[in-house]
């Protein structure tokens, strides 16, 4: 396994991953919602943009010279959130769950913002993603707050936010 930053031709890989992770991960979903979320955070654009913005990591792990997961964070701007980064997906292709590339990616990421002078990371999850909750308590996130968020065709649905403070 290679754990490396993505780069522009990556993006229809970490699409593809994306997908397949949130189809597993979101199962309780209907698919309106999935292909809402896709519609609008995931285009290949869209992807390629949030890895060229400043503020933000996003790395890719590689096994066989394939692309296999992907995690991308960024740095808070807040005045009341300086030192702290938001994970904002961590997605790996379901074929590859639990072999460790999940906890790779992490802390590299981890890594990559400490380097930046941060020590905390926040990771919002919807609470019935049961791989989501699980993924982050086994890495030694704490649960801090819950909160209902909007979804993407209407409805709303309960949400955690996870806390983990890191020395990098």
């Amino acid at each position: 396994m290679e754990i490396r930053p993505a780069t522009a031709s990556d993006a229809a890989d970490i699409r593809r991953v994306a997908r397949a992770a949130w189809q597993e991960a979101y199962s309780f979903l209907p698919s309106k919602e999935h292909d809402a979320a896709f519609n609008q955070w995931y285009t290949v654009e869209q992807i390629e943009a949030r890895m060229a913005d400043d503020e933000a990591e996003t790395l890719v792990a590689t096994t066989d010279d394939e692309l296999v997961g992907y995690g991308h964070a960024t740095a808070q701007t807040h005045a009341d959130s300086v030192g702290e980064g938001e994970l904002t997906d961590i997605y790996v292709d379901p074929d590859h769950w639990r072999t460790g590339i999940g906890t790779a990616l992490l802390s590299g990421i981890e890594d990559r913002l400490h380097e930046r002078g941060l020590t905390r990371l926040k990771a919002p999850v919807l609470a019935d993603s049961v791989s989501g909750t699980e993924f982050l308590e086994s890495n030694d996130f704490e649960r801090i707050e819950e909160r209902i968020t909007d979804l993407f065709t209407g409805g709303t649905r309960e949400q955690y936010v996870y806390h983990h403070q890191f020395t990098g």
